[in-house]
């Protein structure tokens, strides 16, 4: 096999399997991204663009993000960590929901506000949880079938769980 070839078609694979976003809509090729970096400027990641991507194992995201959008990485299967950033103020609904592969979920301190309707259900990975006392609303079944969760601390003064937020986690 020619060289060049080679080296050409590995340049195209390294192409496909890492991504930086900059706030589209939609995006193609989203199914074979193994990495994707959210780009600087994006203050929203729009509603499914990343849903279904069963090869992203690693997401990184920029300090000026406010909200994830509805279902943006849902069923990302092979997703490690979710590592939010301070700036984040909403998480919609189903934002990571099914995100079985990532054993960890980071939450800083910070602007976030809203945790929306089963935005990391089924995550049944994770372990812990610490929701930091800036939240002031968890949707319902939120962390639902989270099963391998045994840890949980809430943010202080919470004064409504929402029906199913932990349901099936044990």
């Amino acid at each position: 096999m020619d060289i060049d070839a080679e080296a050409e078609g590995d340049v195209e694979e390294h192409k496909e399997s890492f991504f930086i976003y900059n706030g589209e809509k939609t995006v193609s090729k989203s199914q074979h991204v193994r990495k994707v970096e959210v780009h600087s400027e994006v203050i929203k990641i729009e509603d499914d663009v990343f849903s279904n991507s069963r090869q992203l194992e690693t997401l990184l995201l920029c300090d000026n993000l406010k909200e994830i959008g509805i279902s943006s990485f849902s069923y990302c299967t092979s997703l490690k960590k979710i590592e939010l950033k301070p700036n984040i103020i909403t998480i919609n609904r189903s934002a990571f929901e099914g995100c079985s592969g990532a054993a960890e979920l980071i939450i800083p301190e910070g602007a976030l506000k809203t945790i929306g309707k089963r935005a990391f259900a089924k995550c049944n990975k994770i372990k812990g949880i610490e929701i930091p006392n800036n939240v002031h609303t968890i949707g319902q079944l939120a962390f639902m079938g989270c099963t391998s969760l045994r840890d949980v601390i809430l943010p202080y003064g919470m004064t409504e769980i929402r029906n199913g937020l932990f349901l099936n986690c044990i």
